[in-house]
């Protein structure tokens, strides 16, 4: 269950806490550890979520906004909670869920050192949901002593919709799964214009 990190701000702080000296979470605290999350009062430039379950924190997510283009940024993750990783990922979905679909989110972008093992999962994310992989930065971060590679996400909130019966999907698909109809249309949250995918048929 997601709830926001304001109400948790000191239980939040005291997890993070713990983690400074785990060789797990260096990924997150990096060369130069910091003991404190400060919570803002509202969603306006960062939107911070916890997951609360066994009403303890078990998760932190924060999504830093370019609010005159309305998209997310940056987006930051962290699992206080090894043992329950699936937690961890029903939460991380439902806070997207909530960026896109109340937020209005037209684009999400984050970044990720390349060595850390949860780039797999962001690999498989963008692949299942229509993201990408911008590209990687050479030794774009420093941690323990040594440089790293960064490599950079983007998920935008493009699809195509038919405009007999209103499926939408991520796929570039002329022809309708749901009712058979050629009427597709293409819509980018960035352009006000919508791209009719059946001018050809």
């Amino acid at each position: 269950m997601i709830k926001p990190a304001k109400i948790y701000e000191t239980e939040l702080n005291t997890k993070l806490q713990g983690t400074m000296l785990d060789p797990y979470y260096k990924w997150w605290h990096m060369t130069y550890k910091d003991a404190i999350i400060t919570v803002e009062s509202t969603f306006w430039s960062k939107t911070q979520i916890v997951g609360v379950h066994d009403g303890k924190v078990t998760s932190y997510f924060s999504a830093v906004w370019d609010r005159p283009g309305n998209y997310v940024d940056n987006f930051i993750c962290a699992n206080f909670c090894k043992d329950h990783k699936v937690w961890f990922a029903a939460d991380m979905k439902a806070v997207f869920n909530y960026l896109i679909n109340e937020e209005n989110a037209k684009k999400i972008r984050w970044v990720c050192v390349k060595n850390n093992p949860i780039n797999k999962s962001y690999e498989k994310l963008v692949k299942k949901f229509g993201g990408r992989i911008i590209g990687t930065e050479r030794y774009g971060a420093h941690c323990c002593g040594h440089n790293y590679d960064l490599v950079y996400y983007e998920w935008i909130n493009d699809y195509y919709v038919c405009d007999d019966c209103g499926y939408k999907t991520k796929k570039d698909e002329l022809v309708c799964k749901k009712c058979g109809s050629c009427l597709m249309s293409y819509v980018n949250p960035f352009e006000t214009s919508v791209q009719s995918m059946c001018s050809n048929i």
